[in-house]
């Protein structure tokens, strides 16, 4: 029953409360979602309504949403369509801050969420598996330019022993000899990536 968790998560809270810091006690995966084949939008919406009826069953059990909006994590799956991704993850943020506006206007510096993101395995290949390679990091370069926190590269293929060495191989390609890690906000300015995530 969805009241019972949520009192069991409010005590929980209060119990831990003075141990919680660097701790995300909730997680909201939006990467289902996107398996069921939802567009970013949906994928948004989705994110920002689960994570305004945590507050509201919080709120309503007096926890504090100024401590336990530190608390949560989002986790978002990333595709191919490049430019999409990029501000599907940007939107979210902007999103974040306007969900953050609504239940404490008095908040005068609102922190970026914390974002965990995977690259899709939707739209991953049988027959040429090798191309889910190229799939795979064109998704985590999405991921980067659109400000994620922690990124998994999923294996191109369950089948190639060699699939997790290459997953890692992207990771460290992208962050030791691309520097794409330096740059946090590196696709500000960009007129088409402002204006689709405007959209969203």
């Amino acid at each position: 029953h969805k009241g019972t968790a949520y009192a069991h998560l409010t005590e929980l809270f209060f119990r831990l409360s003075g141990h919680l810091h660097d701790c995300r006690l909730i997680k909201v995966d939006t990467t289902g979602f996107e398996k069921n084949g939802a567009d970013a939008v949906e994928q948004l919406a989705q994110s920002i309504f689960i994570v305004s009826e945590y507050f509201d069953q919080l709120e309503k059990r007096d926890a504090p949403l100024e401590e336990v909006m530190h608390l949560i994590t989002f986790r978002f799956a990333i595709g191919t369509n490049f430019f999409f991704e990029i501000a599907k993850l940007r939107a979210f943020k902007i999103l974040w801050n306007n969900l953050i506006k609504a239940y404490m206007p008095e908040m005068d510096f609102i922190p970026n969420p914390e974002i965990q993101c995977i690259t899709s395995t939707a739209t991953f290949s049988v027959s040429d598996e090798h191309t889910n390679l190229l799939r795979t990091t064109t998704a985590a370069m999405s991921a980067i330019l659109g400000g994620c926190d922690a990124l998994t590269v999923a294996p191109f293929s369950a089948n190639d022993e060699n699939a997790i060495s290459l997953a890692t191989n992207i990771q460290n390609l992208l962050r030791y000899e691309s520097y794409m890690d330096r740059y946090r906000e590196a696709a500000n300015g960009s007129f088409y990536i402002e204006q689709l995530t405007y959209e969203m």
